[in-house]
């Protein structure tokens, strides 16, 4: 795609930004390309399988139940599909699920126009679909320090996940407006034509590392082979502090914010603030947009060395931020909060996903990268039903514990000793400038 890299040298030139360096490099242009197609798809999806689901059972319930079961085979295989991706070709696995989500498009579009649409028929879908996604996002993890410099993994990351946030604020927006004017089926086709041409440009990459692919009949994996592979995974994140400590900060970060930060202020916006809906959305906005912000700094800034101080720093603002929230319901008090919470979650992913991708051995990333997943989104659903227990008669109680509990992440790793212990590590460290 010679126009991005023409567009990226522009930026370069007109900015002096970072961020944009990674797009010079072919393949991770491909790359980028591809998995931003796959970002919007999977925004068009959601919100067309949520209106086809209501539309034709009129179920709330129903609802919920597609929405479930296609999270939960994400959540059971997503250690198994980390473990495949570092013995098989992490490009061929991105290639395929893409192609066969294309397919499996194509077939529901038919179903749909035949009108031979069931609860069990969606059931199915969202199982495959799910069951896919366990696959997919760590061969792409894999493939980031695949196809740019390791110098430029901040940048690459943050154009990673500032297309994701983008696509997360804009895709539903366009699917609405697509579903209301065509319908689903239509939605779906474009869905399909996301995968199929991301799958395409896929194709042309070329990897830095060769396929790790077995060739070997001895070494073909049975299904014990693969769970010994997740246990060394899990082992090796176990006996690293600084990989122990991330996986504990990820675990408790999300459990402890997801539902109370969505569902508490859906909550606050309906009984407190006098827009309601548009003052949600409004909120919503801005830590969508100041990740990107935060996406955008950790991209184009020099690399941080200080690992430790995001380890502590990012819990320990969070967690302020979240408690503040419960304080204080002045609505542009309310923004200011967010908006910092944003930058600091999305900055911090940036800087410690690059970390990981530099430092950790290309045999072993999937693994690691879906164990880190799975301690983001495996306990997303819980968090979600407790908070809703409690926010319609304690909400702002909700976000005080929910701050509070994030906060003593960072109190509790600085007082074992953990931060002080990586914070001298690091000084011993010689950073090679060409890493």
């Amino acid at each position: 795609m010679p126009i991005l890299k023409t567009i990226s040298r522009q930026l370069i030139k007109i900015t002096e930004f970072g961020i944009w360096k990674p797009l010079l490099n072919r393949d991770f242009r491909l790359l980028w390309f591809s998995e931003t197609l796959s970002f919007l798809g999977d925004r068009i999806h959601f919100i067309a399988i949520i209106w086809l689901t209501y539309e034709v059972f009129e179920s709330g319930f129903a609802m919920a139940t597609v929405l479930a079961v296609s999270s939960i085979p994400r959540s059971v295989f997503m250690l198994v599909g980390g473990a495949i991706s570092d013995w098989w070709s992490p490009k061929k696995i991105a290639l395929y699920s893409n192609l066969i989500r294309a397919v499996l498009l194509v077939v529901f579009i038919i179903l749909i126009n035949t009108e031979v649409v069931s609860l069990g028929m969606l059931y199915v879908f969202a199982v495959i679909f799910g069951f896919i996604g366990a696959f997919s996002y760590p061969a792409f993890m894999s493939l980031i320090p695949m196809t740019t410099n390791r110098k430029n993994l901040e940048a690459a990351n943050g154009l990673m996940q500032g297309s994701s946030r983008f696509c997360g604020m804009v895709g539903p927006a366009i699917a609405g407006l697509i579903v209301a004017t065509f319908g689903a089926s239509v939605a779906f086709s474009i869905d399909a034509a996301t995968f199929a041409i991301g799958a395409a440009a896929l194709s042309l990459i070329r990897v830095r590392h060769q396929d790790t692919e077995c060739t070997n009949q001895d070494e073909v994996r049975t299904v014990r082979a693969v769970f010994r592979d997740i246990r060394t995974g899990i082992l090796f994140v176990w006996r690293d502090p600084f990989l122990r400590a991330v996986l504990l900060v990820v675990f408790v970060l999300n459990f402890s914010m997801s539902g109370p930060f969505i569902i508490g202020l859906a909550t606050l916006s309906n009984t407190v603030f006098d827009s309601g809906a548009l003052n949600f959305g409004i909120l919503l906005a801005a830590y969508s947009g100041s990740g990107l912000a935060g996406m955008f700094i950790a991209g184009s800034a020099k690399r941080f060395k200080t690992r430790s101080i995001i380890l502590f720093a990012v819990p320990a603002i969070v967690g302020l931020g979240m408690i503040s929230l419960g304080l204080n319901h002045d609505v542009v008090f309310f923004l200011l909060v967010i908006a910092i919470m944003g930058i600091v979650m999305a900055y911090g992913n940036v800087v410690v996903f690059a970390w990981i991708q530099r430092v950790v051995p290309s045999d072993i990333i999937g693994r690691v990268m879906s164990l880190i997943m799975v301690a983001s989104v495996g306990l997303e659903p819980v968090s979600y039903a407790i908070a809703g227990m409690f926010v319609d008669q304690h909400v702002e109680l909700v976000f005080i514990v929910s701050g509070a509990m994030i906060a003593s992440i960072a109190v509790i790793l600085l007082a074992n000793g953990t931060i002080m212990s990586l914070y001298k590590a690091e000084q011993e460290v010689t950073f090679d400038a060409s890493d």
